[in-house]
């Protein structure tokens, strides 16, 4: 008897733990399900409104995208936002753009986008429109990409002063400018990998803004003072894929003045 009994306690205890375990199992699934997750459809309902949305900009702004073959496209949905998503596409054979890399969660100035034409130098904002990109530059002295690239040292800054003959240029110097300036050279990381936004480049507008640049962000949601940062893996794939044949540009603004306006 004492043996039997032995024998019948050890398998109840058995069979206890195994529905504790099925029952534990089964609260992992259904907690699970409980998590908001985006479907499928929630997925390809996004893929789309982004391929009618490249769609629009592209049609409203033929002149100014011309022969482009690479977009950087940064959105938002609020002008006053820092928060930005930025979208990468290629055109194809048969004139069919494709997205090249998944959304990049980034950041612009810190007081979001700047309306179309109204950037000034000192609003902490972003300008909105179509600019042509290059050069890249680092602090290395060369890097994998195939856009011409400059290396930024001790002696490179970028002249800020709207008062300046050099407004909005980068200038080599053995010391530092008397006007008021950025050094291309930081004390950090942030412009260890970049890339020039021709923005207010060609025809110098003083006082409409400069420096503008994408480079590395600080740290998750870290705003700038009117560039696009990214994490450095983001930028450096990004800067491996550019081609100068290629003409790449980067559009910039909220996602209803991108659909509606003509840049």
């Amino acid at each position: 008897m004492e043996k039997r009994t032995i024998y019948t306690s050890g398998k109840l205890t058995r069979i206890n733990n195994i529905l504790i375990l099925i029952f534990l199992g089964g609260l992992i699934l259904w907690v699970s399900s409980c998590k908001p997750t985006k479907s499928a459809a929630d997925m390809d309902r996004h893929t789309t409104e982004t391929s009618k949305l490249l769609a629009r900009i592209l049609k409203l702004n033929e002149s100014g995208i011309g022969n482009s073959e690479q977009i950087i496209l940064v959105t938002n949905d609020d002008i006053h936002s820092k928060n930005v998503t930025i979208q990468t596409f290629e055109k194809g054979i048969g004139g069919h753009w494709t997205k090249m890399f998944a959304d990049i969660p980034g950041t612009i100035g810190r007081n979001g986008f700047s309306p179309f034409n109204q950037k000034r130098e000192g609003d902490n904002a972003s300008p909105t429109g179509i600019f042509n990109l290059g050069p890249v530059f680092g602090y290395v002295e060369k890097i994998a990409t195939k856009m011409d690239y400059r290396q930024a040292t001790d002696k490179d800054f970028w002249i800020d002063d709207p008062e300046s003959d050099d407004y909005n240029t980068w200038v080599t110097m053995d010391t530092p400018p008397a006007v008021s300036h950025e050094r291309m050279k930081l004390n950090n990381d942030l412009y260890k990998l970049g890339i020039v936004v021709q923005y207010n480049t060609k025809q110098v507008v003083k006082g409409n803004g400069s420096a503008i640049f994408v480079h590395i962000q600080g740290g998750p949601g870290s705003p700038t003072a009117g560039c696009v940062a990214m994490p450095e893996i983001n930028l450096e794939n990004i800067i491996q894929w550019l081609r100068p044949n290629k003409k790449p540009l980067i559009i910039m603004g909220t996602v209803s003045e991108l659909e509606y306006n003509t840049l």
